[in-house]
């Protein structure tokens, strides 16, 4: 073995122990694309996985008034495991708020975390 920081299965172990971290639980959805049958298709959004283990930290809002009424965006940081599957689009689903997921940071290697930014829909 090289000499590592790391001894073969320290990965490992801190991957699993990183879970009890994410004390949310969440509902992946990915949007899928069904023939109409006349030329076009209806989209529809299907829980892809649920249940999912996470860690919700909120950011900056901004609040904006126009045609009489009132828009809301929050932006906020969605952990998951470092293998999760998640894709720009999904949705993530908690506590009634469906969340919209605008860019997906790819792990190294070595990172125990798979971060998203999401904006609040």
């Amino acid at each position: 073995m090289a000499n590592t920081l790391l001894q073969d299965g320290d990965l490992a172990y801190l991957r699993a122990e990183a879970l009890t971290s994410l004390p949310d639980k969440v509902d992946i959805q990915r949007k899928t694309n069904t023939a109409d049958g006349q030329g076009g298709f209806a989209e529809s959004w299907d829980i892809a996985y649920s249940d999912v283990s996470a860690r919700i930290a909120h950011g900056s809002g901004t609040n904006s008034v126009g045609a009489e009424q009132q828009n809301r965006s929050r932006q906020l940081t969605v952990s998951v495991a470092y293998d999760q599957s998640i894709e720009n689009g999904d949705r993530i689903l908690i506590s009634g708020d469906t969340l919209e997921v605008i860019s997906v940071d790819l792990p190294d290697s070595w990172h125990i975390f798979k971060t998203c930014q999401v904006r609040q829909i």
